[in-house]
């Protein structure tokens, strides 16, 4: 399925996204999140989330999709050729190591440290979103 497909806006009204790069760790980041508009359930909703990450050579990118349902069950996807296939939870988590290693290999940098996850948090807290 393709991303339009994953999250329709029909379902998924409410959106936003941000992109940066993560400094000194040759990694461009790319974030959509999706929002249920529910009456029903305001709090307690589906949600989903795109992400790319891509070298910042441009050599090699992840490309996956998430959604956590209302009761907090995660479904992962990975995109392959622009079409999206549901993977377990084990899968995604692997091939994901195998992308940040690729990037740490290539451009001797530390991906997976706790320095590395600060930072990401950090950027993601003081992006800037767009909503669209």
């Amino acid at each position: 399925m393709t991303k339009e497909e994953l999250f329709p806006r029909s379902r998924y009204p409410k959106r936003k996204r941000t992109k940066f790069l993560l400094p000194n760790k040759h990694l461009l980041v790319f974030i959509e999140v999706y929002g249920e508009k529910t009456v029903n359930r305001p709090v307690r909703q589906t949600k989903g989330e795109y992400i790319e990450l891509r070298s910042g050579d441009g050599e090699s990118s992840f490309i996956s999709a998430k959604e956590t349902s209302a009761t907090g069950q995660l479904t992962y996807y990975l995109s392959v050729s622009g079409t999206f296939f549901k993977v377990d939870a084990l899968q995604f988590a692997l091939i994901l190591e195998e992308f940040l290693a690729g990037i740490m290999e290539r451009h001797r940098v530390k991906l997976n440290d706790d320095e590395s996850e600060a930072l990401l948090d950090d950027m993601i807290e003081r992006a800037e979103w767009e909503e669209f």
